[in-house]
């Protein structure tokens, strides 16, 4: 119980008489600021408000590396930084990956180029073979006309007075028998 007491007293001559506020800067440019709480209120609040005060008078943000309670005072290690310069930091930061977005995109546009290119180029050199193929087809679908040809003929000729013609030369042609096979011949 007499230690509670001493605590106390100790607590309270330290808030009646150590109300000072303790800044510093270590050797990294990191500060350090050690507060005692008052009547009203507590060391972390004061410490902080501390804090915020130096880098508010240099016209800067505070960024809190780490904080503890050390007996009855509260210590934090901050730093300040430079509003402007962490805007034009970010901003540079920004046209990078801007800068960086343009360079990928350019260089999917050069493949997607070469590869359209390298397409045309095999479009190009297979055009003779497509055309020699396109050109045979022709030929064997003309042969084969000229062989069926005449025989839709007789069969037209010779279903020219029954009452439904396309029904006599499908029975006429046999299972052979095909209509567009028929209307070519006939436009022929």
């Amino acid at each position: 119980m007499k230690r509670q007491y001493l605590l106390f007293a100790i607590a309270l001559v330290t808030s009646l008489v150590g109300c000072s506020t303790t800044t510093s800067q270590d050797a990294l440019g990191q500060r350090y600021v050690s507060a005692p709480g008052g009547w009203n209120s507590s060391p972390r609040s004061n410490a902080r408000a501390e804090a915020n005060s130096v880098c508010s008078a240099n016209g800067g943000g505070i960024q809190i590396d780490r904080e503890f309670q050390n007996g009855l005072k509260y210590e934090i290690y901050f730093r300040c930084f430079d509003y402007a310069a962490s805007l034009a930091a970010k901003r540079r930061e920004e046209d990078a990956k801007r800068a960086r977005e343009l360079a990928q995109e350019r260089e999917q546009q050069r493949i997607a180029e070469q590869e359209r290119k390298a397409q045309e180029d095999e479009w190009e050199r297979t055009r003779p073979q497509r055309e020699a193929a396109e050109r045979e087809s022709r030929i064997r679908e003309q042969a084969r006309l000229t062989a069926i040809c005449p025989m839709y003929y007789l069969a037209r000729q010779s279903c020219a007075s029954a009452p439904n013609p396309n029904y006599c030369i499908n029975i006429r042609i046999g299972k052979n028998y095909s209509s567009w096979d028929d209307q070519t011949c006939f436009n022929k």
